[in-house]
């Protein structure tokens, strides 16, 4: 039943509205829909859509029609529609319910950090309802989610719970500098067909195509709502629509520091069909020059690199950072985070190796083994023994389904060893997630927070980009605060 069937049905009728996401169904539901249903002798409720459900990674752990078939079973129920918005605010508005049903636990507003609780009752309200806050036996899908099935080890939620929220707190006045190459990444969705007859290729029908503003960019649009500013210095053989879609895409403290030459620019374009799997990749280069060469750009870099709080290095690996930037960097940065990344241009070529300092260093995996030349021996120690070529305090490796390893240089001779699985067992797009870790990781270690906290927010940005596609949007501060809050009831 849609939103408008319902608006139809229930006109003119006195009824009830309960709304949530009611992933795991427990008594407290079955007494607050009691409650609600006895006000007017009919109980619509409404299921927050999955794409709309922003409590952390693996939420909802059950399907929208796996959810609405299971409310739709109770008794007390008599109507079910699923509401594909963020908010309640647009259903209200159309159906007007008589009385509008909140869990107790949402009676103090200060909790409601997207103050959607207050909108949703202004809107009640507006439309001659009344809402009530039923004070049943109390319970928590989301606690019972985190104390039955996740392998978080907290001693203290609540205290833990601080010491994150702190930590962005703690990064909002960070000065950032970014340097790294632009990546335009197309994605082309296609649907799949029948083998040729006389060919062993993969044949496919092109649909419809987007492109998005990957590398360095994407970096500083998941970091934008972390910090004070951000100043991207970029180059390369950049048309003027491009530049144009570039500052209408930026955010308002991303400061754009384009640098226009030859310098070939990367499309990598990926055929996808519509279940989210890529079937190829084409490499396409816009520009003459193999390797970015700009004096005025080194010179810029070099006369305000001091005035930064953090120096992010994205080193992609496609000629972009040269010899003597590189030395700029590492010479004159305060706080130096690096990654460098292996992709199928430059495998082998583009090792971490190559720097000699960074304060902070994340990198995946395959390129700490590709560095080290080692296939068999455990990322613990092969962090430790990168970290002794390299001057470095902070090193992360990124593991994909894996998770997150850790190590950080506590004191001269002390070091902390942690490590994260994965918070997001469905990923939807794992592109771009190292490069989201990479960048708050950074903005972390530059504050100085404990290796703890790093580690784990750090892991729930990553597995927040896994369910964006391509770059179709980016992370936001609210929706960390959240799965924070939501991970450590």
């Amino acid at each position: 039943m849609t939103i408008n069937q319902l608006a139809k049905k229930l006109k003119k009728k006195k009824f009830s509205l309960v709304h949530g996401v009611f992933d795991i169904i427990h008594i407290g539901h079955k007494k607050h829909f009691d409650i609600a249903r006895s006000y007017t002798g009919f109980l619509v409720v409404s299921i927050t859509s999955d794409r709309y459900v922003r409590k952390g990674p693996n939420r909802p752990m059950f399907s929208e029609d796996y959810r609405a078939e299971m409310i739709s079973s109770f008794e007390n129920v008599d109507a079910v529609v699923i509401n594909d918005d963020v908010t309640s605010i647009n259903l209200i508005n159309k159906v007007k319910p008589n009385f509008y049903f909140k869990g107790n636990d949402y009676k103090n507003f200060k909790n409601d950090i997207t103050n959607n609780i207050q909108k949703e009752i202004n809107a009640v309200e507006r439309n001659n309802g009344k809402i009530i806050f039923t004070d049943d036996v109390q319970f928590s899908s989301s606690k019972i989610i985190n104390t039955n099935l996740t392998q978080l080890n907290v001693r203290n939620n609540q205290k833990f719970k601080d010491k994150c929220i702190k930590a962005l707190d703690d990064i909002k006045n960070l000065k950032v500098c970014i340097i790294g190459e632009m990546i335009f990444d197309k994605y082309v969705y296609c649907s799949e067909l029948e083998k040729p007859s006389k060919e062993m290729i993969q044949a496919v029908e092109r649909k419809n195509e987007k492109l998005y503003f990957g590398g360095s960019f994407a970096i500083a649009k998941n970091i934008s709502e972390f910090c004070k500013s951000v100043d991207l210095f970029i180059g390369g053989n950049f048309k003027r629509e491009i530049i144009k879609k570039l500052n209408d895409n930026k955010n308002q403290n991303i400061n754009l520091k384009i640098f226009k030459n030859n310098f070939n620019t990367i499309t990598k374009t990926r055929f996808i069909n519509f279940s989210g799997r890529k079937l190829f990749e084409i490499y396409e280069r816009d520009g003459k020059d193999r390797k970015f060469d700009s004096k005025l750009f080194e010179q810029s870099i070099k006369k305000q690199i001091k005035n930064y709080d953090l120096v992010i290095l994205s080193d992609f690996g496609h000629n972009f950072i040269n010899k003597n930037l590189s030395n700029i960097v590492q010479k004159d940065a305060k706080f130096l985070s690096i990654n460098t990344q292996t992709n199928s241009d430059n495998r082998g070529f583009n090792l971490i190796t190559k720097y000699s300092r960074a304060n902070n260093i994340v990198i995946d995996q395959p390129e700490i083994r590709l560095a080290l030349s080692d296939r068999e021996k455990s990322i613990s120690l092969l962090s430790k023994e990168l970290m002794k070529k390299i001057n470095t305090k902070n090193l992360m490796v990124t593991m994909g389904k894996d998770g997150i390893h850790l190590v950080s240089k506590i004191k001269k001779n002390k070091i902390a060893e942690l490590q994260l699985p994965a918070f997001e067992k469905k990923p939807l797009d794992t592109m771009g997630a190292g490069d989201a870790v990479f960048g708050i990781c950074s903005l972390l270690s530059a504050a100085k927070v404990d290796p703890e906290t790093t580690i784990f927010v750090s892991n729930i940005f990553g597995s927040i980009a896994t369910k964006i596609l391509g770059h179709e949007n980016y992370i936001k501060k609210i929706e960390v605060t959240k799965s924070i809050q939501y991970m450590l009831k």
